[in-house]
């Protein structure tokens, strides 16, 4: 082994000098051109114009490669391994540094060790099955999928696991799965993960975790079939209220709602002793005024009634998802623009803007007042 070590090293150091001549083409001397997000969020999109389907989202701070900029001020760009189009307008395009002489060596050195077979053998961990969870109802699904501390690609990355590692489902947040694995909860996107037992994709929702064996969250799902809002017990129609009547109603409602900021977030909580989930604050509130929604987000969209999303009172429902047929987020609007909600796992119940994170995903509104 110590003679093929020093023969590997000599290799490289050859390969080194050829290069360095200028004999050798050197990629890594073609340093190309680099990107950093300037805004809170980027949409990456199919195609350079705004027409296209988005494909991705990008947060303030990431970095991504370069490949084409066009004059219309949209660049083609690589990012979190597949190729897409941001506009230039949000973006700090700089030339990547060159790399050190040390970095460029142990490239050229890496390159003749994989080179040369049988000089290094195949670790045992390479061959060794998937990592196991104890109580794991899923699997990874790709390469390098990140294992994060939060539900979103600017949260910190805990753990790289490969594909086929078993880990549990505890709970979906909106497009990311909440899972445990080695000991650790954290969040994989939905679009990385294989669910025990699914046979076709599926969207991320409260609905498709139901499929997933042995997960507690049998409360915050509902039959796929929406259920429909009970008829009302028969009473005398009442006359018409006035407009005010339907503010006061509304804002009676945000009132409520406001008194459980702070209260943590918990899977499948409806109450303000247990800790609230996204629908089940707007289920606990609404009940408190005498109205029992359905349990889950995506069954809310048939309460009330549709509200135009330029016409907003305070106490509308606000819904939040890629579409009305995938709704995975629910909160209260309370006004100027700000609604109130239960974010995700480890956050409590606060106000945020419709502009912010959950104001580019709102699909639909409903008025129960």
């Amino acid at each position: 082994m110590g003679i093929m070590k020093k023969l590997t090293k000599l290799m490289a150091a050859v390969l080194m000098a050829v290069m360095l001549t200028g004999i050798l083409p050197v990629a890594a001397h073609a340093a190309g051109r680099e990107a950093k997000v300037t805004s809170y969020m980027l949409n990456v999109r199919a195609g350079a114009a705004q027409e296209y389907t988005i494909i991705d989202v990008a947060y303030e701070g990431n970095t991504m490669d370069v490949l084409e900029e066009l004059p219309n001020g949209w660049v083609k760009v690589r990012f979190n391994g597949q190729e897409g189009w941001v506009s230039s307008l949000f973006l700090s395009i700089y030339d990547k540094p060159e790399p050190t002489a040390s970095q460029t060596y142990e490239a050229a050195e890496t390159a003749v060790e994989q080179a040369a077979p049988a000089a290094q053998p195949a670790p045992a961990a390479a061959q060794a099955a998937p990592a196991a969870t104890q109580g794991a109802n899923a699997s990874v699904k790709g390469e390098g999928v990140y294992f994060r501390s939060g539900p979103s690609m600017s949260s910190s990355v805990l753990d790289t696991l490969s594909n086929g590692t078993r880990v549990r489902i505890n709970g979906v947040c909106a497009a990311w799965y909440e899972v445990s694995y080695n000991g650790q909860t954290g969040y994989i996107h939905g679009d990385f993960v294989s669910r025990d037992g699914q046979t076709a994709a599926q969207p991320v929702t409260a609905q498709t975790v139901a499929a997933a064996p042995e997960t507690a969250v049998a409360v915050e799902v509902a039959a796929l079939a929406p259920a429909e809002t009970p008829a009302p017990a028969a009473t005398p129609e009442p006359t018409a209220a006035p407009p005010k009547a339907l503010s006061a109603s509304g804002q009676a409602v945000v009132d409520t709602a406001m008194k459980y900021q702070g209260i943590p977030y918990r899977w499948a909580g409806t109450s303000p002793e247990s800790g609230f989930d996204c629908s089940g604050l707007v289920y606990y509130v609404y009940k408190q005024h005498g109205v029992t929604l359905n349990r889950v987000a995506q069954s809310m969209a048939y309460n009330g009634t549709e509200v135009d999303l330029n016409s907003l009172q305070p106490g509308d429902i606000l819904l939040f998802g890629s579409s009305v047929y995938n709704i995975w987020h629910a909160g209260i609007y309370i006004g100027n623009g700000q609604f109130i909600h239960a974010p995700h796992s480890g956050a409590v119940v606060s106000t945020q803007s419709i502009a912010g994170t959950y104001g580019m995903r709102l699909v639909a509104a409903r008025r129960i007042f």
